[in-house]
């Protein structure tokens, strides 16, 4: 079996088989969030990564250099794929201050995965040889999952596997794998590891545009706790060809995101679901906040979601193909209403590429990696900047998954 989240990453990895390197290095700039109200007429028609620069704020420009350092990965151990032969990360400047390091696993190569360490306005990359692509802290081991199933506290993940009849929920910790939940029914599946419980999703009992049934199940007692159902988003007509909807749970949160988008009319819809007290609460609606295709990607740690608005359905389109494309990401601050956090033409300097939602919160700050393969970080009070940029042997974007806050 494989959980929507399971199946992003892998879509990720497949887009990004093919991506020819970048006629130049970008350079980038600082984009400060400016409050303000989420008006149709002051956005661009976006979609979920598009971002625009305000003309006001000028590009830093000629150092992406700067604390650049290439390394070479050691050889492939027996029974695993050969590694890419170069991974370089550049520091920004905003991450000349910084002193951790940070799990990352590159979607364009499954073995391009290890930590990077910042220290002193430079970087260095220590590969690892795994088949895993996310890193359980309190294990000390990579393994195949999404951030979305690791424990709060970083010592388990959870697992799952269905059929037509059968549903079975497993934890894994230092101790071993344990079957949390084993029921005669189908479509059962953990959506993520939340501080309520396991979210479970049941997808077997429902029609189209009808809710999916959410329950917490407890990890430690095998309970399970019926939740009441998602007040999914609902757009007016008929979607058109290539439309679609997504539910997510956001790593680290008590939030699942719901998204509907309409290719006809460039609606969307972003509602948040609290697994607090199972109320859906609508965050951004395009029939009045802004036309274009709208991609949670984030929640701080005080609950705002952060938002990026596409003029096209940037997610299905190919990385070579992106650029020029409208984006816009946003800091919703109140449903309806955003702080600019960055904008413009993707591919142009200082705009945040298409972020991926497998974001992580480190204390009060955010990390988000870019297809592009720039890592940023959300700071309150400082906007979103970006840290480093990630390139391949062949100078290609490697676009990065995140598997944690940087320590």
């Amino acid at each position: 079996m494989s959980t929507d989240t399971d199946t992003l990453e892998q879509d990720l990895r497949a887009l990004f088989a093919g991506v020819e390197p970048p006629a130049t290095r970008p350079a980038f700039g600082l984009i400060h969030a400016e409050p303000r109200r989420v008006h149709s007429n002051s956005l661009p028609w976006l979609r979920r990564r598009a971002l625009r620069r305000a003309g006001t704020v000028a590009a830093i420009a000629a150092v992406v250099a700067v604390g650049a350092v290439a390394l070479r990965n050691q050889p492939a151990a027996p029974g695993f794929p050969p590694r890419l032969t170069l991974l370089r990360v550049s520091v920004l400047p905003a991450a000349g201050h910084l002193n951790c390091t940070i799990a990352i696993s590159a979607l364009s190569d499954v073995n391009a995965t290890g930590f990077i360490t910042f220290a002193g306005g430079r970087a260095s990359f220590a590969p690892v040889t795994t088949n895993g692509n996310t890193y359980v802290p309190g294990l000390r081991r990579w393994v195949q999952t999404t951030p979305q199933m690791v424990a709060p506290g970083g010592n388990s993940y959870v697992t799952g596997s269905w059929d037509l009849t059968h549903s079975r929920v497993q934890v894994v910790d230092a101790t071993g794998t344990h079957t949390v939940l084993s029921v005669d029914r189908g479509f059962l599946s953990p959506l993520g590891f939340s501080p309520q419980g396991i979210v479970l999703l049941d997808t077997g009992r429902s029609e189209p545009n009808q809710s999916m049934a959410i329950s917490l199940l407890d990890a430690g007692t095998g309970a399970v706790r019926a939740m009441p159902l998602p007040d999914y988003p609902q757009l007016d007509s008929p979607m058109g060809s290539g439309s679609g909807s997504s539910v997510g749970y956001q790593a680290g949160t008590s939030s699942i995101y719901l998204q509907n988008y309409d290719t006809t009319t460039h609606i969307s819809e972003v509602s948040r679901y609290d697994l607090t007290n199972g109320r859906t609460t609508n965050w951004f609606d395009g029939r009045s906040d802004g036309l274009g295709a709208a991609q949670p990607v984030a929640e701080t740690a005080t609950g705002e979601p952060i938002i990026q608005l596409a003029g096209s359905d940037i997610q299905h389109i190919a990385p070579t193909q992106r650029a020029g494309i409208h984006q816009t990401t946003l800091l919703m601050t109140s449903p309806h209403h955003g702080a600019l956090l960055n904008a413009g033409r993707v591919g142009d300097p200082g705009v945040a590429d298409n972020l991926s939602p497998l974001s992580a919160i480190d204390g009060q700050d955010v990390w988000l990696a870019g297809d592009n393969g720039t890592l940023w970080r959300y700071q309150p009070g400082q906007g979103l900047q970006a840290m480093a940029s990630i390139r391949t042997s062949t100078d290609g974007a490697p676009g990065v998954s995140i598997s944690g806050a940087c320590v």
